[in-house]
């Protein structure tokens, strides 16, 4: 993210990128990373990422397949006449519509999959915003709550090469 100037860094609408908040907030994070490693004069490395997950891995038990809603976009033309967005966005009532079809991207929403899933009780919800407790004690590691997670924010490692 850091630009050819040294110390200058930036993301948003100052890159060729999507221009959407989404990636502009995601540009903040990713550079916000890389200016903390440069003021550390260390470097950053990134956590891999995550698997993209397509709508036939999901294991959900309710339906969301639906149309995204088009926004609409200024025309190219009149791009350069004033600093409008280029998105327009979404009214109120198409943006409830698009969150109530969101599947998440690896992050935990709190949908309760898990918890409601788990033989063996050993999750515990720890209340609106705390998401939950593992009780790796009670779980026998049968990954029914793996499955279950509609966004894959759970992982199964194997524990002592098993």
């Amino acid at each position: 993210m850091q630009t050819g100037a040294e110390g200058i860094f930036a993301g948003g609408d100052m890159v060729p990128s999507e221009r959407t908040v989404t990636a502009a907030v995601g540009h903040g994070k990713k550079a916000a990373h890389y200016i903390d490693a440069w003021l550390r004069n260390s470097k950053y490395t990134s956590s891999p990422k995550h698997d993209l997950v397509g709508f036939e891995k999901l294991h959900i038990w309710y339906q969301t397949d639906a149309d995204q809603k088009q926004q609409d976009h200024v025309p190219a033309l009149l791009r350069t006449e004033n600093f409008s967005e280029i998105v327009a966005g979404l009214n109120t009532a198409d943006a409830a519509f698009e969150a109530q079809r969101c599947f998440s991207c690896g992050n935990c929403f709190e949908c309760d999959g898990c918890y409601g899933a788990c033989p063996e009780n050993a999750i515990t919800k720890l209340g609106p915003g705390n998401r939950y407790r593992y009780e790796y004690d009670l779980c026998t590691g049968c990954a029914v709550c793996f499955e279950q997670c509609p966004c894959h924010a759970i992982e199964m490692v194997k524990e002592n090469g098993e």
